[in-house]
């Protein structure tokens, strides 16, 4: 299927066109008809190229989000402008939109596009097999793989078609980002005795309704995302493929989501609008300041781990990883954790000596003190200690520098 067409811009007509040369208005197809007639290209390819109900649902519920307008992406025509279309083309094209819509298409809308497909059954047009199963699925379990410090998610869900067949929808949750889903995939299920686990990660089972508590709330921060890059200013149309293919995947996983029990609090996410327990913090910093620490550099990295919990799918202040504290120090503090002397804003300008030693001294008190609050293992406060040890010395000698001359000295010894 072809990839969204990007608005064209710059100059109206070509340099050099007469305008008698240019056609008239009514002349010109209307920026609808060109998206309705790429949908019905795309849909009668489908019908012509498919025969397998997993590569149909796959391929077929992409036209929800590329051809087709939905809320989180509005690059389309609208559903019922394509409804329409499908009810007034009676082939096999028709018959495929209106398919995809009963199945994909929003809540509104799906009954009559039913009624549109049942319709051209019966009129005998050349209806292709899979058009009246797509999106039959009965979820029949939900696995969790979890690296071994419970940030990392890949679940796998799975589902039983009438034909006795199965699949599994998959996709990891960012441990950083909200939770967001990405990676999204659909292939045929496979037994957890043949999931290659990598060190240190383990297999758990899931209720059904505990995999929708941990689907839905990703997926909303995946369509608020998409949102907001189609609202950006600074974005110019562009995907990354990774990107796409998730974008592309977006109304089947929400139709495979809905198919699953609501009703179940996983107690995985944290709520946003939660008030952040400043109880730790302010006995934090009412003990005496340690030797190379500053107040007003405390409080702004203070500020900076309250901020970064915040987008963390874990919400708790006061729960730390190996993995939460190199991604702190190494992606977080470099963009938000310190300050511009002159317009006190976080950008480009470099850390001064005050921030670094602060940092070096009260982060790593930071992680014992939690540690102890947490009665946390010995094991895992080292394992945090050793994470910060190396992430802040890699923060300074990039902050000042010195990476790069490290890395040139490096190269003239070689």
């Amino acid at each position: 299927m072809a990839r969204r067409r990007r608005s064209p811009g710059g100059r109206v007509t070509p340099k050099g066109t007469r305008p008698e040369d240019v056609p008239r208005r009514r002349e010109i197809e209307s920026a609808t008809q060109i998206r309705l007639r790429m949908l019905i290209a795309d849909a009668l390819r489908f019908s012509e190229e498919l025969s397998d109900i997993d590569d149909a649902d796959v391929h077929v519920s992409r036209l929800i989000g590329c051809g087709i307008a939905t809320d989180w992406y509005r690059d389309g025509v609208s559903a019922g402008a394509a409804l329409a279309h499908a009810r007034s083309n009676p082939g096999p094209a028709g018959a495929v939109i209106a398919a995809t819509l009963a199945s994909y298409g929003p809540h509104g809308i799906r009954d009559k596009a039913r009624g549109v497909l049942d319709r051209h059954v019966a009129d005998g047009v050349a209806v292709p097999e899979w058009a009246t199963k797509l999106g039959m699925a009965e979820p029949v379990r939900a696995v969790k793989i979890r690296d071994e410090w419970d940030e990392h998610w890949q679940l796998f869900i799975e589902y039983a078609r009438p034909d006795g067949s199965r699949h599994e929808l998959s996709f990891g949750v960012h441990p950083f980002c909200l939770g967001v889903l990405y990676g999204f995939s659909l292939q045929s299920a496979i037994a957890d005795k043949d999931r290659n686990l990598e060190p240190g990660h383990s297999l758990e089972e899931l209720s059904l309704a505990h995999a929708r508590a941990i689907l839905e709330p990703g997926l909303e921060q995946f369509d608020q995302a998409l949102r907001d890059r189609a609202a950006s200013e600074e974005w110019d149309g562009d995907w990354d493929d990774a990107d796409w293919d998730d974008t592309e995947m977006r109304s089947l996983v929400g139709q495979r989501m809905q198919l699953l029990p609501a009703g179940a609090d996983s107690g995985d996410f944290g709520s946003a609008d939660a008030e952040l327990d400043v109880s730790g913090i302010v006995e934090f910093v009412t003990q005496p300041l340690a030797l190379g620490e500053h107040e007003q550099e405390l409080s702004d990295l203070m500020t900076s781990m309250a901020t970064f919990s915040q987008v963390c799918r874990d919400r708790d202040m006061y729960h730390w990883t190996p993995l939460r504290v190199e991604t702190f120090v190494a992606l977080w503090l470099p963009s938000h954790g310190w300050l511009c002397d002159e317009c006190q804003e976080t950008h480009e300008h470099p850390p001064y000596e005050e921030w670094f030693s602060t940092v070096e001294s009260a982060f790593p008190r930071w992680l014992r003190f939690v540690a102890q609050r947490h009665h946390s293992s010995e094991e895992w406060l080292e394992a945090n200690l050793a994470a910060a040890r190396s992430s802040l010395r890699m923060m300074r000698l990039q902050a000042t520098g010195s990476l790069g001359r490290l890395r040139v000295g490096a190269g003239a010894a070689g």
